[in-house]
């Protein structure tokens, strides 16, 4: 098995598991000020169809709905997840014409339908290969993509070594502190301008513009 396969079928099983705690917590604080952001920045884009990478129990995309987006695609590697997004947006009065949620990865993500946004929120810091989710979000041509990552300190990553020695050995996906400048300078290469970089105590939330 790759390490692609064998991190993916790790986080599928941990975020099954935390289905139930999530939606608990969204349903009772809302999503995160990081997501927030996703959301408006996406919305003032004049965006109509947006992938949100990661998609959870569609929190975020029950967001961008409400922000008048016309249709939301999720994609997560939970199978829970997934099962629950879709019920809650039918619970949220959400047309199934306007949502589709698809359980796999996002790096094999395809769809006939322009994609106009991406959100891809705190996924990278579960995946081993944000360089090629980065490359995914490129070749899909979105005219904007919102992405929060941890920052990219020496410290963390050295605090989080241990932790994930050990979640590899149990059986679970390993945290990630990936590059932020490897991150921007794929899509610099591919066509995209940071808009706004807003950074708190552990993450940074970047927005990226397509070049006009």
């Amino acid at each position: 098995m790759s390490g692609r396969n064998r991190s993916e079928r790790a986080i599928s099983s941990f975020f099954d598991r935390e289905t139930q705690s999530m939606i608990k917590r969204h349903e009772k604080k809302g999503i995160p000020e990081s997501a927030k952001v996703h959301v408006k920045s996406i919305a003032e884009s004049g965006a109509s169809t947006a992938v949100d990478v990661g998609s959870g129990p569609g929190s975020i995309a029950i967001e961008l709905l409400k922000s008048g987006l016309r249709k939301v695609f999720g994609i997560d590697l939970s199978p829970q997840m997934s099962q629950y997004a879709e019920k809650r947006l039918i619970e949220n009065g959400f047309d199934p014409s306007r949502f589709q949620f698809t359980v796999g990865s996002f790096l094999d993500f395809d769809t006939k339908e322009p994609i106009e946004a991406i959100s891809i929120h705190r996924v990278m810091c579960c995946h081993p290969e944000a360089s090629k989710i980065a490359e995914k979000c490129t070749d899909l041509k979105p005219k904007i993509v919102a992405n929060t990552m941890p920052r990219d300190w020496k410290l963390l990553k050295l605090f989080l070594a241990p932790i994930g020695w050990v979640a590899e050995r149990r059986g679970s996906f390993r945290p990630y502190v990936h590059s932020q400048n490897q991150i921007d300078e794929i899509f610099y290469r591919n066509g995209y301008v940071l808009k706004e970089r807003i950074t708190s105590l552990f993450w940074v939330t970047s927005i990226y513009e397509i070049r006009t």
